[in-house]
Order: C-alpha cells, then structure tokens, then sequence
C-alpha cells in the first residue's frame, strides 16, 4: 500500500491524494494502534484484494477526518470520531461557508467529505457554516423567509405582511416554515407582529387597506357588513347607519322620515312630504316636495301661488 503507520505514532495528513494504489489491505493505508488526521485529502480508485480499499483500522486506531473524500473504507475494531473545531459547524466537517453545502457521507462511524465541492442552499433555506449535505440545510422558520439561494440566515417578515412560497398569493394564508417571499397583506386583512405567516379578517364594520398592521372603524353613515371588507360604502338614501362609527348596516328609515346618503340618522322627510315642526306632512294641492323638503321651500306649480 501507499503508506503504513504503526504502534505509538501520531501523524498528520493534510491536502494529500491517494489515487491508483494497491494491497491486500489498507491499498492508500494501512493503520494499526496509532493516531491519524486526514485533513482536505482524497481517496479514489485505490484496490485491496483482501479488505478496505482506501483505509484499513486495526489494535486501537484513533483516526479524525475534515473536508476528506474517501470511496471506501473497512474498520476492525477502532475508536474513530471526526473534529468539531471552530472551523466547523458540524461533525462533517466540511468547509463549506454558511449558505452552502458539501458532499459528505458517512462511513462506518466516520464522515467522509469531497474536497473544495460546496452547492447553494436553495430558496426557502438557509445553513450554518460546515454544511456536510443538503438535509443540513435549514427551512425559514415561521415568519422568516428566503428568496435567494447560498442563504446564511432568513429575513424577517415585518408586520402588515406574511410569509409564502408563491410571489403570486393574495390571500394572506402563507407557509409555516421554508418561504421565499414576504407579502403585503390584502385589502381587508391586517397584521400587526412581525414573524406571521398568516393576515387576519378585519371585522364588520371595520376596513383596510393592503399592508394594513391594523384596521379603521367605518366612519360616519358608512358601514361594513361582512368581515375582511376592503372598504366602508355609504348607507343608500332612505337609510341610517346602526352606529355613528363601525357600522355594520344600515336601517330603514320609518315612513315618512327619510335620510340623504351616507347620513346616521333620519332626519328628512321622504318626497311628496314636507319638514314642519319636527314633524312630517304631506305635500299640499299643486305642489312638489323632493326628498329633504322644508315648509319654506315647498316647490309650486307653474301658475299657482303661494299664500301664506
């Protein structure tokens, strides 16, 4: 084989290819009761014709893999673990930068890793440095959303807004987690925290406009019946709001009282009545009474007169 260590040694291996070699066992190397760490290394095409093609372990064999690509490796009874240090997020041990990540595997109990291979963290996810492999990389949480790839963190989604996985939703139902947009909330629908996922129904009598955080009371002779109302409509002519502010309908006005548009009261008399007293009466011989007619302002007929 390529390289035999024996009882008692310690040694390191950095940036080093074994490529091509062969053995009964242990074709790249052949370790027995020491201590060995393999750091950006790379294990191919190497063939025993007894066991382990790349590494043979064996009387207690220490061995700590980073950032190492191997093909194939066989342990006999051996003590392995691979570096956590301040360079790495994980137990992979890839030097993949946060957002990205590597190509590891797992082999026997120790993580192997392809050199200077590191992909892109799609939209919706993001990973802390030493990603060893895409389940590594992390879903947004709720609220927090992604709409780039290679990702370290997830932005927030402030209030009047939600998170989703479509650019085209209106509805203000988002995703719990992994999104990759942060939306305004649709007329008629508010929000007032930051990290939602979800817009809320303005309630009758209320309205909103879109990217609302809270919404406005219908005002006066305005109403909305039914909740997540975009806006607040004028009480028709005949009509009153239920309340002065926050009305949700109107009422009818008891004949011979009336109302303008918009109004939260009947305080006119219908057509053909007029105003006298606080009191409605019907419009005399010969006369008009439009809606809102007073006793001083009775219309009459062309070739009458008034008296009195």
């Amino acid at each position: 084989g390529a390289l035999y260590i024996s009882s008692g040694s310690t040694i390191d291996v950095y940036e080093s290819t074994f490529d091509s070699n062969s053995a009964m066992a242990g074709a790249a190397l052949y370790l027995w009761s020491c201590t060995v760490s393999l750091t950006s290394c790379k294990f191919e095409d190497n063939t025993a014709t007894d066991a382990a093609n790349a590494i043979y372990i064996s009387g207690g064999v220490t061995i700590n893999i980073t950032d190492t690509y191997v093909n194939y490796t066989e342990r006999v009874g051996t003590s392995t673990h691979v570096e956590d240090g301040l360079d790495y997020a994980h137990a992979s041990g890839s030097k993949c930068r946060a957002g990205n990540y590597g190509n590891c595997e797992l082999v026997g109990s120790t993580w192997s890793c392809a050199t200077d291979e590191c992909h892109p963290c799609p939209h919706g996810k993001y990973s802390k440095a030493g990603a060893g492999g895409e389940s590594e990389c992390l879903s947004c949480q709720i609220g927090r959303y992604s709409n780039e790839t290679a990702t370290k963190w997830c932005s927030v989604c402030g209030a009047g807004s939600y998170a989703t996985t479509d650019a085209r939703d209106t509805d203000g139902d988002g995703v719990l987690s992994g999104a990759t947009f942060c939306m305004l909330c649709p007329q008629g629908k508010y929000q007032p925290d930051e990290l939602s996922y979800l817009c809320s129904d303005c309630t009758s009598g209320k309205s909103s406009a879109r990217g609302s955080t809270n919404c406005t009371a219908c005002s006066s002779g305005k109403y909305a019946s039914s909740t997540g109302s975009s806006e607040c409509v004028d009480c028709e002519s005949g009509k009153k709001a239920t309340s002065f502010v926050a009305a949700d309908d109107c009422t009818k006005c008891t004949s011979p009282f009336s109302s303008s548009e918009g109004s939260t009261n009947c305080s006119l008399c219908k057509e053909t009545y007029f105003m006298k007293g606080g009191t409605c009466h019907s419009c005399p011989s010969n006369t008009k009474c439009p809606l809102g007619t007073s006793v001083a302002n009775i219309v009459v007929n062309s070739g009458y007169w008034r008296v009195g």
